[in-house]
């Protein structure tokens, strides 16, 4: 018996977001980035739709991919 072509290529979307979902539940909750003494961390962003407008946001550890 023959397998079809599509069910490889719906197995293979399945399985990627399967991945997805499981490194944004492991990574989602990261820690905020502190510096050598301790202090923490933010960054300035200028998102678009504040239209010049600037916001801090703390910076967060690096994810991990493992």
């Amino acid at each position: 018996m023959q397998s079809r072509p599509g069910r490889w290529f719906y197995q293979g979307k399945h399985l990627k977001l399967l991945l997805a979902a499981q490194y944004f539940n492991h990574n989602g909750s990261r820690e905020v980035a502190q510096t050598s003494d301790g202090e923490v961390c933010y960054a300035v962003r200028y998102p678009r739709f504040r239209k010049g407008g600037w916001v801090v946001c703390p910076v967060k550890e690096k994810p991990s991919y493992g």
